[in-house]
């Protein structure tokens, strides 16, 4: 398609895509039968684009030769440079239509392109990883406003809770990945989903990233599920308190390794593993769970932490900066006019300062 000469996109015969294992990660090649930039014909010399997952939320995708050298590239994130022996710009937005294989693509050059891919067989795996990659943005762009209210600000905070991107006021105190693994050959293991942790002095943010081999091993797993359950933020006074549970000494140093379930749960739903590493930012000889508590009842589980309770300490530290509830109810106040003893016996039984045994032995005194 796009041309006299080019094959037509093809629904029955069933090619698998080519991939390659790079560091953990595996990458894809997609055969195309053509590409549009703003209308009109180009690279007419290209047979495949190439999909690269990098880190945590990076990703590349490139026009390729038949040696799989680089024509164009579109990046995700600034990545530029002067270096490169190929034409390359930042993708803006893109979409899918999986009933034609078509691929649109618009850069930060406002150039719009149109690539053709050849085999509908080919585009399992591309359809997913590009359906969570537009369901991702819409979580962590989400706009919902909470209002903040620290000790050392007068006014109130208008922040939004679940945008990956930090208020002008907040900081990170510090981050934390936890990787699943799957199996690729017998002897090669790769990454298949990567979850980020966030502490900030105003939230607690979680992120996750689907690598496209997940899609690959697993073409029927449900994005959704994977995403309401692992991109969930919440600020320091969405929880009453936390703390450490079943603490155990490790013999790392650094970091665990270790076969098990619900790395992580929020809400009591957990995200199965089969294998899963921790990396930190500070040492420890211990790892556990931390768990946070919101009225009587488990919010967030974090299972499988290493040095969970200077984590847990960070996170108190922080959320000492919020005002408690108790701080913003004030407190009633007793006029000097009113010296009713019942009224004030009946003040201090509301504040707390009294039991409801010591009210009714008093108040039995003053009739």
């Amino acid at each position: 398609m796009f041309g006299k000469d080019k094959e037509k996109y093809n629904t029955s015969k069933d090619k698998s895509p080519d991939s390659f294992h790079n560091e953990g990660d595996i990458d894809y090649t997609f055969e195309i039968s053509g590409i549009l930039k703003n209308g009109e014909i180009i690279f007419d010399y290209a047979k495949y684009i190439r999909l690269n997952p990098y880190t945590h939320g990076v990703y590349t995708i490139a026009f390729t030769h038949k040696d799989r050298t680089y024509i164009h590239k579109f990046f995700t994130e600034n990545e530029l440079s002067d270096l490169y022996n190929f034409t390359y710009s930042n993708i803006e937005t893109f979409r899918f239509e999986g009933s034609t294989g078509i691929l649109f693509i618009d850069d930060d050059k406002n150039d719009h392109y149109e690539i053709q891919l050849k085999f509908k067989s080919q585009i399992v795996i591309l359809h997913h990883f590009l359906n969570f990659l537009h369901l991702r943005k819409i979580k962590i762009t989400d706009k919902t406003i909470q209002e903040i209210q620290l000790k050392s600000h007068s006014e109130k905070i208008m922040l939004e809770k679940n945008n990956i991107k930090l208020h002008e006021n907040e900081e990170v105190l510090s981050t934390y990945y936890l990787k699943e693994r799957g199996d690729w050959t017998d002897d090669e293991r790769v990454n298949t989903i990567s979850s980020k942790f966030v502490i900030t002095n105003f939230r607690i943010m979680q992120d996750v990233w689907c690598y496209p081999v997940l899609f690959d091993k697993e073409p029927s797993v449900a994005i959704e599920g994977i995403l309401s359950t692992s991109i969930i933020n919440f600020t320091h006074d969405e929880y009453d308190d936390v703390f450490t549970s079943n603490v155990k000494t490790t013999k790392s140093s650094t970091s665990i390794s270790r076969g098990g379930t619900d790395a992580v749960s929020f809400y009591g739903v957990g995200v199965n593993q089969e294998l899963h590493s921790y990396e930190g930012m500070s040492e420890a000889k211990e790892s556990g769970n931390i768990i946070f508590m919101s009225k009587g009842k488990k919010f967030c589980t974090w299972n499988n932490f290493v040095d969970p309770k200077g984590i847990v300490e960070m996170i108190k530290s922080a959320k000492s900066q919020f005002e408690s509830q108790n701080e913003k109810i004030p407190e009633p106040v007793i006029s000097s006019l009113d010296d009713d003893p019942l009224k004030i016996l009946k003040i201090r039984l509301a504040k707390g300062e009294i039991t409801l045994e010591a009210f009714n032995e008093i108040k039995e005194n003053l009739v």
